[in-house]
């Protein structure tokens, strides 16, 4: 016997919501470099943390996936939050961090962590909202979320 939770779930189809924090330094992800060695191809990045980083955003969205969650398929709204720890040196009238890294290359890595988990590809996403602020302890917030079709 189904109960009425269980014909509201089949009714309502797979979840559109992904929800989800890092609690990690947000790193960005520069210019990547290639140069040959022999006949191979070699391809690395200027940031040593960025693949941990985009790891840890990927294991988070996993973790944080409700029951039946597939990549989203279609239009992608991303609302994304990074925190950053206030330096000492700071001065007190400062009250969002102005300086590196650069918003645009952050937003870079963690949508490039969540492709495959959170949607197909970071091509669907149609709304972006992004933005830096300090805080207590450095993370991010993710925040992925099927669009309506128009």
């Amino acid at each position: 016997m189904s109960t009425l939770k269980d014909v509201f779930a089949r009714e309502a189809g797979p979840p559109t919501v992904l929800r989800f924090s890092v609690a990690m330094t947000p790193q960005p992800q520069g210019s990547a470099k290639a140069f040959v060695v022999g006949k191979r191809a070699i391809v690395t990045s200027d940031n040593a943390k960025l693949k941990d980083y985009r790891q840890m955003v990927a294991w988070s969205a996993q973790a944080a996936r409700p029951a039946g969650w597939l990549p989203l398929d279609g239009p992608v709204q991303v609302t994304l939050t990074f925190a950053f720890l206030k330096p000492k040196s700071a001065p007190k009238k400062r009250t969002r961090p102005t300086t590196r890294p650069d918003l645009d290359k952050i937003v870079r890595a963690v949508l490039d962590g969540l492709k495959g988990i959170g949607y197909r590809d970071d091509s669907q996403v149609t709304s972006l909202s992004a933005r830096k602020r300090f805080g207590y302890a450095p993370e991010t917030t993710v925040l992925v979320e099927a669009e309506a079709e128009l």
